[in-house]
């Protein structure tokens, strides 16, 4: 049970912070498609877009390094 409990909190944590990388990401593409907004080329906005796409693909399972510590 507690072996669990250590899990899920791991798993959440890990949910937390790659939202919160991904949403900085999203703050700077958009500030970066405001300071360039006549010289960004159509192409480039979707490289960009891609970038946050990336970063919000989960890989095949969470880091759990603290679980399996103990």
């Amino acid at each position: 049970m507690n072996m669990m409990l250590e899990l899920s909190s791991d798993v959440l944590r890990w949910i937390i912070l790659t939202s919160l990388y991904a949403s900085l990401l999203i703050l700077l593409i958009f500030a970066a498609q405001w300071l360039f907004r006549r010289q960004l080329a159509p192409r480039w906005k979707y490289l960009l877009w891609g970038l946050v796409a990336l970063r919000l693909i989960p890989p095949c399972c969470p880091p759990a390094d603290s679980v399996y510590s103990t």
